[in-house]
């Protein structure tokens, strides 16, 4: 059996590192008030909807959003779930998990549709995306409360994975564990796929060999909160909780500018953004790490200021392929030296 499955929480009491957060939810689940889950992935946020209803004694509707996009659909399937009670209970949630994927081009009024089920429900929906933001998911974060999973610290997801351990009789070292957790990046269902893959004859074997997860959900969620809105508090807030390089955030907002912004934005967002890197410029040459500050603030702030309107729809984001044509080039350029430095050989 899978250790995920396996340990799956069964009750609010084994969530880990989520206290406020569940608080949150239980209280809004009691008074009938449709809630929000936003965070990373693996950190507990469909898991403390299950838990939830066990502990209440609640019947659990789930929707997957990615796998029903349209209207049609959704409102068939919730249509009457909504409305209708349960035969065993009187109470129940209704939970549409992975919004994210119903964000896409792939949507055909399935967000609509969920507007308006949520003001005829007579039960708490609570819906679950990585990212709230998202400019379709506006109306909808306005009938919910919104309630953040933050991803785990490491202290919590080193007790869950040793707790795991023992009670599996596997053999470890602490250094292995703390390994383990450092390279999910608080990813707790991660940690516990990985932790399995890691076992043999009941031992934690080759945890080095396991490849850091990219920060890439996290950029993701830096540039939405830019590109597609200048709440600067956010943002500010964002940035003070980021592992993120702001050379790395750089690249992927000099590549992602021209699919947010147009004419006199365009030009503008540009203009801050080179500004900083300006100040990059003078922190490398003259070692004033105290204009860090005005290199983050200038790529960040300045960029989302220079947006007057936010542009509906989906935006499919990438890193800039700058870097790797550069590379190419000089490659190319260093071949043909060589080649000439051979024939004159």
């Amino acid at each position: 059996m899978l250790l995920i499955n396996k340990y799956r929480p069964k009750t609010l009491k084994e969530i880990s590192g989520q206290d406020e957060s569940i608080l949150k939810l239980k209280k809004s689940v009691l008074n009938k008030e449709h809630c929000f889950l936003y965070g990373g992935n693996g950190n507990g946020k469909t898991s403390s909807v299950y838990a939830l209803a066990n502990d209440l004694n609640y019947e659990l509707f789930e929707l997957n959003a990615s796998d029903y996009r349209t209207k049609d659909v959704i409102e068939r399937i919730l249509g009457s779930v909504v409305m209708q009670r349960s035969l065993f209970n009187n109470n129940k949630i209704i939970l549409i998990d992975e919004l994210d994927g119903i964000s896409s081009s792939g949507d055909r009024g399935g967000i609509q549709s969920i507007q308006n089920i949520m003001d005829k429900s007579i039960f708490p929906i609570v819906l679950i995306a990585n990212d709230p933001w998202i400019s379709k998911f506006n109306t909808l974060r306005k009938k919910c409360n919104l309630i953040e999973f933050k991803s785990l610290d490491s202290t919590s997801t080193i007790n869950h994975l040793k707790k795991i351990c023992d009670l599996e009789k596997i053999k470890y070292n602490e250094t292995d564990i703390k390994i383990l957790s450092n390279k999910v990046k608080g990813d707790l269902r991660a940690a516990i796929n990985d932790l399995q893959t890691l076992i043999k004859d009941n031992k934690l074997y080759n945890v080095n060999l396991l490849e850091s997860r990219e920060p890439k959900e996290e950029i993701m969620n830096l540039l939405r909160l830019i590109l597609k809105n200048n709440d600067l508090r956010k943002i500010n807030q964002a940035l003070l909780n980021t592992n993120v390089d702001l050379d790395e955030l750089s690249l992927w907002l000099d590549e992602n500018i021209p699919r947010e912004y147009m004419n006199s934005e365009l030009e503008e967002a540009y203009y801050f953004l080179s500004k900083s890197n300006i100040f990059k410029s003078r922190i490398i040459n003259r070692q004033y790490w105290r204009f860090l500050v005005y290199q983050s603030l200038l790529m960040s702030c300045g960029v989302a200021l220079a947006k007057k309107e936010s542009k509906q729809g989906f935006v499919n984001y990438k890193r800039t392929g700058k870097i790797l044509k550069i590379w190419l080039n000089n490659a190319k350029h260093l071949r043909g030296i060589l080649t000439r430095f051979a024939h004159v050989e």
